[in-house]
């Protein structure tokens, strides 16, 4: 990862396009740059809500953030491609946010006694859940990453606030929470149709994964 953020917009909006087009120097220089209107807008959603334990639709929180990066690079957002290459990426960094947020809290429990089976169980999963996602096509991982993440809430983190959900990416069979077909095609600008078939390609993939390095977390 590039030590800190790039700062002309002009310089952001071809990064994104180019990661967007698999190009990894390009995602790498990003990445941060990203991360860090995440992280802006989790601080913003903790001050309006400091006390409480709030519960964050994901896709309106990628709305806000891909607002929020419209605003930071200016006339170099007006193009919906920009918009795009932006959202896509920031579930990729959500994603890896909460496998983050997963094993700080683990981290925690400082004797092995202290961790209840069922604990350990969810943090195995959320590692083997992103292992498995990660290995698949970029759109596939995208639809099953929003399609598991319907819901977020705002953790503590050594860098400041971010949004996670461990033990929601853990539990896919969770369906009250899950993102619909219909909300991902129009956060993604693909046809409900596609998204179907991505999505279905996508969970056989990511089965065939666990039985052949997982097994043994399959449900």
């Amino acid at each position: 990862m590039a030590s800190s953020p790039p700062n002309e917009p002009a310089n952001v909006t071809r990064l994104l396009r180019q990661a967007g087009q698999g190009e990894r120097q390009a995602w790498q220089e990003v990445y941060p740059w990203v991360e860090d209107v995440l992280r802006m807008c989790a601080h913003g959603a903790l001050a309006r809500n400091p006390l409480a334990r709030i519960e964050y639709d994901t896709c309106n929180v990628l709305y806000e953030a891909s607002e929020a990066a419209m605003k930071r690079l200016g006339q170099d957002s007006e193009t919906i491609q920009t918009r795009q290459d932006f959202i896509r990426m920031a579930v990729v960094v959500l994603r890896r946010n909460i496998l983050d947020a997963a094993r700080s809290e683990y981290a925690r429990k400082q004797r092995p006694q202290e961790i209840h089976p069922d604990e350990d169980l969810v943090w195995k999963k959320v590692e083997a859940m992103h292992e498995g996602i990660e290995s698949l096509p970029a759109l596939e991982a995208e639809i099953l990453t929003l399609n598991y993440l319907g819901k977020l809430e705002v953790q503590s983190a050594p860098d400041g606030p971010t949004f996670s959900a461990a033990k929601q990416l853990s539990r896919p069979e969770d369906a009250s929470k899950k993102v619909s077909v219909r909300v991902i095609a129009q956060l993604l600008s693909l046809p409900e149709g596609e998204v179907e078939r991505l999505k279905a390609n996508g969970k056989r993939l990511l089965e065939e994964w666990f039985r052949a390095n997982q097994p043994e977390l399959l449900d």
